[in-house]
């Protein structure tokens, strides 16, 4: 015991001496110019370079004698490299040592004159994308409520005797200040068949739109990398949601680097369209995260000087989803009990706990790095990859991954590609699997089986696929592709296939297919089809195909209303298969719903069914029937019936005998804007605003109070001296029964609110003194009541 305590102060002493040692070696390294420790005077000074201004006020410290200090970063910003003696350096920094740079203080005009070399010169950086700003709580408008989505479908059939059916799909919420509780369902019902009764999912989600994080609990579904496949769990999943903050750029967006000899203007084009622009300095400039939307860009960067010469620079950009933004991490981790059977009467959690988890991180405009995860009873699987840029053709990704479980040890890789050059696209990939590779998918796959033997695992995959144009004076394009799989019981299945697709009678499409597969089942198939628009709300189309020698044909004619979103959407079919069938269906979209109907005749039997979609919504102390509700959606209150209602200065409806209307389809959290036409409010209605914004919660729903009084006490008084002159525009008056304060305005007009019979003024003078003004209301219904010559005295 002594000889250990004696041996853990030898170590104490020697790591003591170790790290005394390294210090004394880093202090002894630096150089003595850079070990600032002189104080001096701190001077906020605006910079020159070579006579034109950076438009920057920077800190500098005088330390006399010619030497000067400033923080490295924010030189930079002002256009000056901070680099001594071919090394760039951080924190304080001696102005005075950089080489080639010469400088003249003016301090009586608080100006710095830098002259420099273009070399010495820092890259300006312009963000072509605006910052975000973290939103606060409050920002995001929230509410109480309930929304249940449906779909219902009736058939009645005729085959050797008539039946019908009767089935429904639900999804319920209870959206919440704090989260959402989701429910969906089915209902099932068939002539002769007992109701049937599916739990799909259960979950209670609550975003954190300031962390771009949600947390879900109950039913979940975990992802992943591609080769990496998702299962269903009962548990609690923590998780990147980048919809939370639509205002943050998450993808590697390009950059551009130039030089302007003089202050000029820079303008971005691609598609022929302006994407950018922006002033920049004398000097290089660097033009960060231009907005090109994802694949390869033909954009033109034009460079105009003051005296209106143009430079032009063509140059492609590329940008892909797959590359994430420098310093950004996506991840995604899951606990629970996988989920076997959803949707049928074997539907139960089983297998045991498992864990997911993935991570995604940006680490340069070019890498993306990627890890992932899984583990439970009797596995272990970690995997790690990431995604590389090609130049500016594309993108390519590999990963590996070691698994241990009850099946044995095994690994896997994968490569795939994606590349566009010009207009030739081309992705690939292949995977292969060694050994007995798990994942929780595997392991729950013999339980999932319900009897029967699971497939064998594939232990090779490879895919590769093409489109390009055929023929340069046509507007036309083709396409190739080619899968290969193989599984562990040797099995091997191959499938080839090519299309060709041509623009035909000016407006029509002409498209010819051809596909063969080998392997378990083996199928030919070549078609042929035609699409010709009648019109510009008529259009017609037929197609003939041929598999494994069988000959199929069909026919059809369709038309939409003048309005996409209102009236009637119809469609008439025939086809010949086994023996001739025709079908015919009709449907319309409204503000309160969808309802479909649609037929089915052939020799052997007839159908004939009704299809409503819509929903049920509970919220802002009323009852709304609506389109589906995927996301969020406002309760408009504008206080009277038949009020015209805008959203983004666009006509939606007008509200209902309750002076309400639900407006769905609206962004989450970002800015909706909604207004109200007020021509329909009878002329004395009080209506403080006519629109306003709201930033509605995902999934979630708003209350919007218009605040319009259709009864209102309110009059347009005129307020006079005892000399009848009216009284001074712009004093304070206090309406005594209400307490509220009001600004006079011009011929001493005051428009009041909350009136009573007998009312009372007190008007406020620069020289405090006051005067008081007693005057009668008696409210006339659909005026707007004039009070004239009130004595203020």
């Amino acid at each position: 015991m002594p000889q250990s305590h004696r041996d853990n102060r030898a170590r104490q002493v020697l790591y003591f001496l170790g790290v005394s040692l390294f210090l004394q070696s880093a202090a002894s390294g630096l150089n003595a110019e850079d070990m600032i420790v002189e104080e001096g005077r701190v001077l906020h000074l605006e910079v020159f370079v070579n006579g034109w201004s950076s438009d920057l006020i920077t800190r500098f410290v005088d330390l006399d004698g010619g030497r000067l200090l400033a923080d490295a970063e924010e030189l930079e910003r002002t256009g000056i490299k901070p680099i001594i003696a071919g090394r760039r350096v951080r924190g304080d920094i001696r102005v005075d040592l950089i080489e080639n740079l010469s400088f003249e203080l003016d301090e009586a005009a608080q100006i710095l004159y830098f002259t420099a070399p273009m070399e010495n010169y820092a890259p300006r950086e312009i963000n072509a994308t605006a910052s975000p700003t973290e939103p606060s709580p409050d920002e995001v408008d929230t509410g109480t409520g309930l929304v249940l989505n449906y779909s219902l479908n009736t058939e009645l059939t005729r085959a050797s005797a008539f039946s019908y059916s009767v089935a429904g799909e639900f999804d319920a919420r209870l959206f919440t200040p704090f989260g959402t509780l989701n429910h969906s369902f089915t209902l099932a019902y068939r002539q002769g068949e007992s109701r049937r009764y599916r739990r799909l999912t259960t979950y209670w989600r609550t975003p954190i739109p300031g962390r771009t994080t949600q947390v879900q609990l109950g039913d979940i579904s975990t992802r992943g990398p591609a080769w990496a496949r998702s299962v269903r769990m009962g548990g609690i999943i923590l998780e990147r949601n980048f919809e939370l903050r639509p205002d943050l750029v998450t993808i590697a967006l390009p950059s551009y680097e130039g030089s302007a000899e003089v202050p000029s203007t820079v303008d971005v084009y691609a598609d022929s369209i302006r994407r950018f622009s922006t002033d920049v300095p004398f000097g290089p400039f660097l033009l960060a995260d231009l907005p090109f939307s994802t694949g390869t860009t033909d954009a033109e960067i034009v460079v105009r000087d003051v005296t209106g010469r143009e430079t032009r620079v063509n140059q492609p950009f590329f940008v892909s989803s797959e590359l994430m933004r420098p310093g950004v991490f996506d991840y995604s981790l899951a606990l629970g009990v996988p989920r076997l059977g959803i949707g049928t009467a074997s539907d139960r959690y089983t297998g045991g706990v498992h864990g997911v988890g993935t991570l995604r991180f940006g680490l340069t405009p070019d890498i993306t790095l990627m890890a992932h995860t899984e583990f439970g009873e009797n596995l272990r699987m970690a995997g790690l990859g990431g995604t590389v840029r090609i130049g500016k053709i594309g993108t390519a990704s590999a990963s590996v991954a070691h698994s241990r479980s009850g099946f044995g040890t095994g690994m896997m890789g994968e490569f795939s590609t994606s590349l566009t050059l010009n207009s030739f696209r081309l992705s690939a990939r292949a995977m292969r699997k060694w050994g007995e590779f798990s994942d929780i998918a595997r392991n729950t796959s013999v339980e999932s089986s319900q009897g029967f033997d699971p497939p064998a695992q594939i232990t090779s995959l490879n895919q590769f696929s093409a489109t390009m144009p055929v023929l340069s004076d046509r507007n036309d394009g083709g396409s190739i592709f080619y899968a290969d799989t193989r599984r562990a019981d040797g099995l091997q299945e191959r499938s080839i296939g090519a299309s060709y697709s041509t623009k035909v009678f000016d407006q029509g499409t002409l498209s010819l297919s051809a596909m063969a597969s080998r392997g378990t089942t083996s199928n030919t198939v070549f078609g042929i089809s035609m699409h010709v628009p009648l019109g510009s709300r008529r259009n017609a189309g037929t197609r003939v195909s041929s598999r494994d020698g069988r000959l199929r044909a069909s026919s059809f004619i369709s038309g939409t209303p003048k309005d996409r979103d209102r009236g009637w959407h119809w469609q008439a079919q025939a086809e010949q298969n086994t023996q001739p069938e025709i079908a015919a269906s009709a449907r319309r979209r409204s503000q309160y719903g969808g309802i479909e109907f649609a037929t089915r005749h052939s020799t052997s039997r007839q159908a004939a069914g009704v299809r409503a979609r819509g929903a049920v919504v509970f919220a802002g102390g009323g009852f709304f029937l609506s389109d589906r509700i995927e996301d969020a959606f406002v309760v408009v209150n504008a206080g009277a019936p038949g009020v015209e209602v805008q959203y983004e200065n666009r006509s939606i409806g007008v509200t209902g005998p309750s002076g309400r209307m639900l407006v769905s389809g609206l962004r989450s959290y970002q800015r909706n804007a909604l207004s109200i036409d007020p021509a329909s409010l009878p002329l004395d209605a009080d209506v403080p605003h006519t629109r306003q914004v709201v930033r509605p919660a995902q999934r979630s729903g708003v209350v919007l109070d218009f605040g319009i009084n259709t009864n209102p006490a309110t009059a347009l008084v005129s307020l006079v001296t005892a000399e009848g002159e009216p009284i001074e525009v712009g004093l304070a008056a206090m309406h005594t029964e209400s307490g509220e304060s009001y600004i006079v305005g011009y011929d001493g007009q005051v428009y009041l609110r909350d009136l009573q019979k007998h009312n009372e003024l007190i008007v406020h003078f620069p020289n405090m003194s006051t005067c008081r003004a007693e005057f009668d209301f008696t409210r006339e219904p659909g005026t707007i009541s004039q009070i004239s010559g009130v004595v203020c005295q």
